[in-house]
């Protein structure tokens, strides 16, 4: 077995282990799902092409200082979704590892993944309004 795949192995059944404990590792994973659902869903909703199609770009940011700062296209919003998918699937990963060597690690993982994941709802409800 190459290491690649005995690493994946101890991570899977780390995981899992950690799942089936800890409530806490479980509903901080249901909750950030949730928020990247929505984080992908608010822009389907509220920018879609057919609603985007009269403008070519749209602000993707405000800064109190300047207003708005950067324009794109409609789809590059979709950047923050892919960042939360990615951040959940790497801190997942992270806790799982480290779940047997340092307990306080795996919770500082998953709380902060949750903390980062409203982060990002948050922004993308301020690209929301700011586009409306």
């Amino acid at each position: 077995m190459n290491l690649f795949a005995r690493t994946f192995s101890h991570v899977w059944h780390s995981g899992k282990e950690m799942f089936s404990v800890s409530r806490f590792f479980r509903w901080s994973m249901f909750i950030s799902f949730v928020i990247v659902i929505l984080i992908v869903l608010l822009p389907l909703w509220k920018l879609s092409p057919a609603g985007a199609a009269d403008r070519q770009f749209i602000p993707l940011h405000y800064n109190v200082y300047f207003g708005t700062d950067q324009f794109g296209i409609w789809y590059q919003v979709f950047i923050l979704p892919a960042i939360g998918a990615s951040l959940l699937i790497i801190n997942t990963m992270f806790q799982a590892v480290f779940y047997h060597r340092e307990h306080v690690l795996s919770y500082f993982f998953a709380l902060t993944t949750l903390l980062a994941e409203l982060a990002l709802f948050a922004s993308m409800v301020f690209i929301i309004l700011l586009n409306l």
